[in-house]
């Protein structure tokens, strides 16, 4: 196991951990932004755990992989959009009660936490376009969590609940707007892996 895979294999794990941490917190604060969150990088999971399948094995076997990574993640993440748009519009007619301190410390760490993993991707990432399409994912993903914190502040502040579900609906939009703009953008790539290059001492 290459320099490239064990930063491949650590940062699956570290999102694991993410998905779970904030799993955990979005049911306990009844936070829809926050289990969207989840949700999203559980999305991310899927991919990265593909990733790791691919580079573990051989060449034919490893672009196969990348390709069912690079669609599901792809497909995955609009048919999750639509499931949170619908869930952000059913808790604007019907807001409830969400603990915002927790939502607020949650998005703080997961925003950490997806920095984190990406900054583990950024070597690989150099050198595969499947990669660097989940580095991509994972820094947009630390925004997001960034912006779940925000929603977590406003409701503290105000006393609103109706922030979370508005912060939910906004993910929704993001995640299917950067979606179908990378299948624009890099199709190609997607259809048609590479292997992967380490490039670990690069710059670039």
């Amino acid at each position: 196991m290459n320099h490239c895979h064990r930063r491949i294999l650590a940062a699956t794990a570290g999102n694991a951990a993410i998905v779970l941490g904030e799993a955990a917190a979005g049911h306990f604060s009844a936070s829809l932004g926050l289990s969207a969150d989840a949700a999203h990088n559980l999305a991310d999971q899927t991919g990265l755990m593909l990733l790791c399948l691919a580079f573990a094995g051989s060449a034919p076997r490893s672009l196969r992989l990348q390709r069912v990574a690079n669609l599901l993640n792809a497909g995955g993440l609009l048919l999750l959009s639509a499931f949170i748009a619908w869930q952000a519009l059913a808790r604007l007619r019907a807001p409830g009660a969400v603990a915002a301190e927790v939502s607020l410390i949650g998005g703080l760490l997961a925003a950490a936490g997806n920095w984190g993993v990406a900054a583990l991707l950024s070597v690989p990432a150099r050198g595969n376009a499947a990669v660097r399409l989940a580095w991509l994912h994972n820094r947009g993903d630390a925004v997001a969590s960034l912006a779940t914190a925000a929603s977590g502040a406003l409701v503290l502040l105000t006393g609103a609940s109706v922030f979370d579900a508005l912060l939910a609906l906004l993910l929704a939009a993001w995640l299917a707007v950067s979606v179908v703009r990378e299948l624009l953008h890099s199709h190609a790539e997607l259809l048609a892996p590479q292997p992967l290059r380490c490039e670990h001492g690069k710059r670039g």
